[in-house]
């Protein structure tokens, strides 16, 4: 199995291992076969990778490091902050103009 980036997977790839959510409910099943609905949702939902079956990989074992809740946590606080940072630097960049043109 192979981590891919949610962004890069591409339908038909099957999932490894299994999706879950914040409560640790299964949402998609090891062996699912992504289609396009699948990736757009677990896009919506804050995903970033899943793991994917490979040939390339197959013997390279799972090794689970975050909870799939720590993970989808951790990854709503990062967009949380690049959403709050693009906010102030736009208030910056329209301050900085302002005092260029005074």
């Amino acid at each position: 199995m192979i981590q891919v980036a949610v962004d890069s997977v591409r339908k038909g790839m099957r999932l490894g291992v299994g999706v879950r959510d914040a409560s640790g409910h299964l949402l998609l099943g090891p062996g699912v076969i992504l289609n396009e609905e699948y990736i757009a949702r677990l896009k919506v939902r804050g995903y970033g990778a899943v793991w994917i079956e490979d040939q390339d990989t197959g013997d390279i074992p799972y090794e689970e490091n975050l909870s799939e809740a720590t993970r989808i946590a951790a990854t709503a606080a990062i967009k949380e902050t690049f959403v709050m940072t693009a906010k102030d630097a736009q208030v910056l960049k329209s301050q900085s103009v302002s005092e260029i043109r005074a």
